[in-house]
């Protein structure tokens, strides 16, 4: 259950960065 919480931790994290290198990528472009 842990080890669950963990990852989707770990991946609102990446999504948050993901989202916010397509917000540089759009600026960029």
């Amino acid at each position: 259950m842990r080890q669950i919480n963990k990852q989707r931790k770990f991946l609102k994290k990446n999504d948050k960065i993901l989202g916010d290198v397509n917000k540089i990528m759009y600026l960029c472009n």
